[in-house]
């Protein structure tokens, strides 16, 4: 199984975006983790057929600015991991999540 690492900028809202990317990715493969790293960047890890990439890659470009994508699409049925680190440009790195008080 190959593996390809993709690197790029977001300019829409973290939590929008995520979400946005999220349903992209399910709709192309399969999303396997989301990790968050303050509201500065999230890392999502994917497999997807190598045939679905250059499709995947074009949809992500309405949220992602790519500045590096190791290869792109294949005519092999073979399936590949793409590790793709997305970095939010109106990250501040201070991330704040507010807890509901609960009764009791």
């Amino acid at each position: 199984m190959e593996r390809c690492y993709w690197t790029g900028y977001c300019k829409e809202n973290r939590i929008v975006a995520t979400e946005k990317i999220a349903a992209i990715i399910s709709e192309f493969g399969c999303l396997l983790s989301a990790n968050m790293f303050s509201d500065l960047s999230t890392s999502f890890v994917m497999e997807v057929d190598s045939k679905k990439i250059n499709a995947l890659s074009k949809a992500l470009n309405k949220y992602i600015r790519f500045e590096d994508q190791g290869i792109i699409g294949s005519a092999s049925n073979e399936e590949v991991i793409i590790m793709l680190n997305v970095t939010f440009t109106k990250g501040t790195g201070n991330l704040k999540i507010e807890v509901p008080s609960v009764p009791g």
